[in-house]
């Protein structure tokens, strides 16, 4: 039994090798025809003419106006095209001129397939299924809208994404650098609002009180001076009027005094005994002191009433700062309250990537099989040999 084994393996053993070196040899004849019918094609100028037949049928076809080419145009290039696979075929292997020229027009029939049957299946699987994923380039716009969507959305579109984790973070930086922004300018307008406001309120009650108190001034001043000028009108007036009085006194004492005068000159005659004329210097004295002591008392009163003028605004002012002071109040509240807190974003882009990183660890995702699968290995093989035709 052995023997007999032994014979057949060197049998098998010489064919293999004789098939084997037949393979070689004829492939290399082979691969060296076509390699010198390729190199002399090349020389020759053949290979050129005939390319450049081909493809100057792209350039050559009939235009049309809609779709660039027409159909006669087509048809021209499939012609330049199945002679130019015939002529290079004559050169070349016919696999390689196939290869060569038939490839053009197929990828040509191929992105036009793409284009209207693929097309077709890709809008009825989109309305149906649609399971496209979001853009890599999409998760900026993600972060920009990170108060829309929930921790686990957020999660989960980052990682539908396909970015690794560097790149993840780094892209969601961006986006929310830009939410930051976005969120920092309407704020800031907020603020420059009230601020403005603010220094507009603060600026009010100075340029109100300089026109009020200016007005006021002039009209105090005013006053005042339309009191003093009657004030010293009235004095005048009382001033005058005392003054005829004492010089009627005045002119009627020395009415007396040139009585008795000429009285001394004239003996004789008696115009005033003496106790009438003192009794007339009494009285006119006593008028005169009188006269005087009015005088003095109403010029006295007018001064201290020209004293007491007084216009008070304190008031006033005290209740436009109270009024002011609540508005500027409501407006620092604004300002003081202008403060960006972005803990819970912050937060939620690290729960977020923590959630990535989980999907990206994850090691339980195969597939169950609905009943195990067992290969099945025999214990032993039966094999049959029968040789004829030997010595």
């Amino acid at each position: 039994m052995i023997p007999l084994l032994v014979a057949v393996g060197a049998f098998l053993a010489a064919e293999t090798l004789e098939a084997a070196v037949e393979g070689f040899l004829s492939d290399t004849v082979k691969a060296s025809g076509i390699l010198g019918r390729t190199v002399a094609a090349k020389e020759s100028g053949l290979m050129r003419n005939v390319t450049a037949e081909a493809f100057d049928g792209l350039v050559e076809a009939s235009s049309h106006h809609n779709t660039a080419m027409s159909a006669d145009g087509l048809m021209d290039i499939f012609e330049r095209f199945m002679v130019a696979v015939a002529q290079a075929s004559l050169y070349l292997s016919p696999e390689i001129a196939e290869e060569l020229y038939t490839e053009l027009i197929q990828e040509g029939f191929s992105n036009a397939i793409q284009m209207s049957v693929g097309g077709a299946f890709q809008s009825i699987l989109n309305v149906w299924r649609g399971g496209y994923p979001l853009n890599p380039e999409d998760v900026e716009e993600l972060a920009r809208t990170l108060d829309k969507v929930d921790i686990d959305l957020f999660a989960l579109l980052m990682a539908q994404a396909g970015c690794n984790i560097p790149s993840t973070a780094w892209r969601i930086a961006k986006g929310f650098d830009v939410y930051v922004q976005e969120k920092h300018s309407d704020l800031k307008a907020q603020a420059d609002t009230a601020l403005q406001r603010l220094n507009s309120i603060l600026a009010t009650p100075y340029e109100i009180a300089d026109n009020v108190l200016s007005n006021e001034i002039i009209e105090t001043l005013s006053l005042i001076r339309e009191c003093y000028i009657k004030a010293g009108n009235l004095v005048e007036y009382v001033g005058e009027r005392a003054l005829s009085r004492l010089n009627e006194l005045r002119a009627e004492c020395q009415t007396i005094l040139d009585w008795i005068a000429w009285q001394e000159e004239h003996p004789e005659t008696t115009i005033i005994s003496a106790d009438e004329a003192y009794l007339v210097a009494v009285e006119n004295k006593a008028e005169a002191d009188a006269t005087k002591s009015s005088y003095d008392s109403i010029k006295s009163k007018i001064d201290n009433q020209l004293t007491n003028i007084d216009v008070d605004v304190s008031g006033l002012l005290s209740e436009a700062d109270n009024l002011l002071s609540k508005v500027a109040g409501h407006y620092n509240s604004i300002i003081s309250n202008s403060v960006l807190d972005m803990t819970n974003e912050i937060n939620k882009i690290t729960q977020a990537l923590d959630k990535l990183a989980a999907y990206r660890n994850a090691v339980d995702t195969s597939t169950s099989l609905k009943r195990s699968a067992k290969e099945v290995i025999p214990d032993y093989a039966t094999v049959s040999i029968s040789v004829s035709g030997g010595e």
